[in-house]
């Protein structure tokens, strides 16, 4: 569940938490999304959040 407002950080934060508790973080090819500005920052933020 997302507690916060969804802003891309918020969001960025929240998936990469998804995917490193699925063990999924380092297999990941892509993320389907609708065009909102949130998932912008979201996308440019996540690959700080992830290991590389």
């Amino acid at each position: 569940s997302l507690f916060q407002s969804h802003t891309g950080d918020y969001l960025a934060q929240r998936l990469s938490e998804c995917l490193t508790d699925f063990g999924i973080s380092e297999q990941t090819l892509g993320i389907a999304m609708d065009n909102a500005s949130n998932n912008d920052t979201m996308i440019a933020e996540l690959p700080n959040l992830l290991p590389s």
